[in-house]
């Protein structure tokens, strides 16, 4: 698991981006503004965004993994505008890298990682129990949450409720938490291809709101349902044909879901709606220049946030953030830190506010010339 994540993180160095959305009478032109972050990682190592979380308008979370020659987690919690980093049990040997991270509010924190589970409730980090998930790649205390960089495999409502998708025994499952253990339940699978798990799967989860119940993506299969309950989605024609790649799936209500992915190693994107019975392929907006689409949140029933990259050039791209007021989508002008000729700089991740104007974005940053990471953070208003 780990060695597909660190040859992707060799190839592009990672930079931070916040971005806080607006209400609908605010200003027509969104203005990005540089935000203050604190030393991450040491000079020469690559700082990786593993995972992010938005909280509200004014409060969120990232788990960062320095790789090369730093072997240092860092988290970070951001209070209006200010981010900050906070401990961690790092001396810790089970404490691992991390591979993911979800929050629901300041004294519900998850972080990942590659040898345990750890909840944040505002005071200390305790590690959650693993009795009852398979033991992963790295061990009978580690489960394999992430498949190779998913976007949003994880997703926590409390203390005591928490849903992850992973592999058991090569499988494709489910993970439920209810406060005191973990119930695995194998995803529904259409072929022997399917449950074997390719190296190129990416798995996502979104709550259908108003209800009880999920919808996940993983691999070239969709499904529905909750605990040991699960039902298989008509299959989208042509869907991860050629393996997905940052593939994300959000819900906006019971019957409605939305789902974006890459195929064929970043070459296209490919996007498709879901109305509670079936899928169907969908447009997203043309642009002059080839673009992809690697991930996407929902902020209202009637608003989704999708961010990703514009190829502008070999190894040079340019970041994208497109906005979907329920009835079409529309490019946002987005920043460009530092662009150049040698320069590749993309969005990768959003993590939006259910019912409220904030979302977080993270992002990649690569110099082929000096092979300098650049750090930058944004915040939209």
């Amino acid at each position: 698991m780990r060695a597909g994540r660190v040859f992707g993180s060799l190839l592009l160095a990672a930079a931070l981006v916040v971005g806080i959305s607006v209400s609908a009478s605010a200003a027509a032109a969104p203005k990005w503004t540089r935000a203050k972050l604190p030393g991450l990682c040491a000079k020469h190592a690559t700082p990786v965004v593993q995972g992010s979380a938005a909280i509200s308008a004014r409060e969120a979370w990232l788990v960062v993994d320095c790789q090369g020659t730093d072997d240092r987690s860092v988290v970070l919690h951001e209070v209006g505008g200010r981010w900050t980093k906070v401990p961690h049990p790092a001396s810790v040997s089970n404490w691992g890298q991390p591979e993911a991270l979800a929050a629901s509010g300041p004294q519900n924190v998850w972080v990942f990682t590659s040898t345990g589970i750890w909840r944040y409730d505002g005071a200390a980090w305790r590690l959650v129990p693993s009795s009852g998930l398979p033991a992963g790649y790295f061990g009978p205390n580690s489960f394999d949450v992430d498949w190779f960089v998913s976007t949003h495999p994880v997703l926590v409502q409390s203390a005591t409720r928490a849903v992850i998708l992973g592999v058991g025994r090569g499988r494709p499952v489910v993970a439920t938490w209810n406060g005191t253990r973990w119930s695995t339940t194998n995803l529904p699978t259409r072929s022997k291809a399917d449950r074997t798990n390719g190296a190129n799967t990416r798995v996502s989860i979104s709550r259908l709101p108003g209800t009880s119940r999920y919808i996940v993506a993983y691999g070239a299969d969709t499904a529905v349902g909750s605990g040991a309950h699960w039902r298989l989605l008509p299959k989208i024609a042509g869907w991860c044909k050629r393996g997905c790649e940052s593939q994300t799936v959000v819900a906006t209500g019971k019957k409605r879901a939305y789902l974006v992915g890459q195929d064929g190693g970043g070459t296209s994107t490919k996007y498709a709606t879901w109305n509670g019975s079936k899928w169907k392929l969908a447009a997203l907006p043309k642009l002059k220049a080839r673009y992809g689409i690697t991930d996407l949140a929902a902020v209202s029933r009637t608003s989704l946030e999708a961010v990703g990259y514009i190829s502008s050039g070999s190894l040079s791209t340019h970041t994208v953030a497109l906005h979907f007021n329920g009835k079409k989508w529309k490019v946002q002008a987005s920043p460009t830190p530092g662009a150049s000729k040698a320069k590749s700089v993309s969005f990768e991740r959003v993590s939006a506010v259910w019912g409220r104007p904030g979302f977080l974005v993270s992002g990649d940053s690569f110099n082929t010339r000096t092979t300098k990471t650049l750090e930058f953070a944004y915040r939209l208003r």
